[in-house]
């Protein structure tokens, strides 16, 4: 399997429901937090990354009853690893609004691999980049590295997180999540290693459509 992903930023509404999406499939958590260990309590200490005690669902309550405000405490709870950004060109009447998508780009020669000082962020065998957020140490070279700045802090687990086109749902055959949301078909999973995928997915790039190929 060689998976890719094709987003036509034509079609694209800017509804944000993959990012929606993608927080509920990969980053909406029940369980607690694990234990901070050295590392978690010096790095607390030293740049104020925070040490949860509840789920970030408890955790966001408990900061909007205290009179926070609720964007700011969900954007830290549970930055997305994926995002929906929104440009205006021109003036009224004659706007022009495009939507762009932030989100990794699994980097054939992934300079984050590269930088990492640990291991933790390494490349599976069909091509996707992971992060194993037990060996991380935030360190920030990796996200220093991401020409994409694809890359955030998950404050949660104390570690780098990004974009893993759901790699735990395609290799049950599944479709990430972002893709199975999207209402407009503006996101396309592929796996190159089909002939007649990859064909559709060189024909989408050469129509004149305007698309990220995410690979």
């Amino acid at each position: 399997m060689k998976p890719a992903l094709i987003i036509n930023l034509n079609k694209c509404v800017g509804c944000g429901a993959c990012v929606a999406a993608c927080v509920m499939e990969n980053q909406y958590k029940e369980g607690k937090p694990p234990e901070p260990g050295i590392i978690a309590s010096l790095l607390s200490k030293l740049v104020g990354l925070p040490i949860y005690k509840d789920t970030p669902l408890k955790e966001a309550i408990k900061r909007v009853e205290r009179g926070e405000d609720p964007r700011e405490v969900l954007g830290k709870l549970f930055m997305t690893r994926t995002s929906v950004i929104r440009e205006e060109e021109g003036e009224y009447p004659k706007v022009k609004v495009t939507f762009w998508h932030r989100i990794c780009h699994h980097c054939d020669d992934a300079p984050c691999a590269h930088v990492c000082p640990t291991g933790a962020t390494h490349v599976t065998e069909e091509g996707i980049v992971l992060v194993d957020k037990s060996k991380c140490i935030v360190c920030g070279a990796c996200i220093t590295a991401c020409p994409y700045a694809a890359r955030s802090i998950d404050v949660y687990n104390r570690a780098v997180d990004k974009c893993t086109l759901c790699y735990h749902r395609i290799k049950k055959g599944l479709l990430p999540a972002c893709v199975e949301t999207c209402p407009t078909g503006a996101r396309t999973f592929v796996d190159l290693d089909d002939p007649e995928a990859k064909a559709e997915a060189s024909k989408a790039c050469n129509e004149g459509e305007r698309v990220l190929f995410i690979k």
